[in-house]
């Protein structure tokens, strides 16, 4: 769907009480679009290797239905994460003063069919990040994406994770 503001990205949880839209331009581009598998991420999704996770600047996303339902977690003060409490789905998360929320991407209709292939370029991750907690990290280097340590640059090692 298309608006005078840029294209427009649906989603939902999984039992659709909650519903949000992310607006796309050029002015509102995905901050990152990763699979992170830091042990936070991986347990929270309930994952034995990673998550994909959109950044989308706050500006541009809102929740449109069903916020009322929205639990919120924080398991450090300055980390949240919100989930649909009719459903359990999470819906995003990140750090409290970000200028982004942390979208985990099967939440998007354009991901959430059951054959979404060809998956559209904006939603396609780039790289998987904090490898080193990974339990599962041969999965993570079988793939084309580059596989970060930690973090890539400038808010990490930028270091590339290697089998020992």
């Amino acid at each position: 769907e298309v608006s005078n503001m840029g294209e427009v990205y649906k989603g939902s949880c999984t039992c659709g009480s909650v519903t949000f839209e992310y607006v796309h331009s050029e002015e509102s581009k995905p901050m990152f679009n990763i699979i992170c598998n830091c042990h936070p991420c991986r347990r929270v999704n309930n994952s034995s290797n990673g998550v994909h996770v959109i950044g989308v600047p706050k500006q541009s996303f809102k929740v449109t239905a069903g916020e009322e339902l929205l639990a919120e977690y924080k398991p450090l003060p300055t980390f949240y994460r919100r989930w649909c409490t009719k459903c359990g789905t999470g819906m995003y998360q990140g750090p409290v003063e970000a200028p982004f929320y942390g979208v985990f991407a099967n939440n998007f209709e354009a991901l959430a069919s059951k054959n979404p292939h060809p998956i559209p370029a904006l939603f396609q991750p780039v790289a998987h990040i904090n490898v080193e907690n990974s339990p599962l990290p041969s999965l993570c280097l079988a793939g084309a994406l580059p596989a970060f340590k930690d973090f890539p640059a400038p808010n990490g090692s930028n270091e590339m994770f290697k089998l020992e």
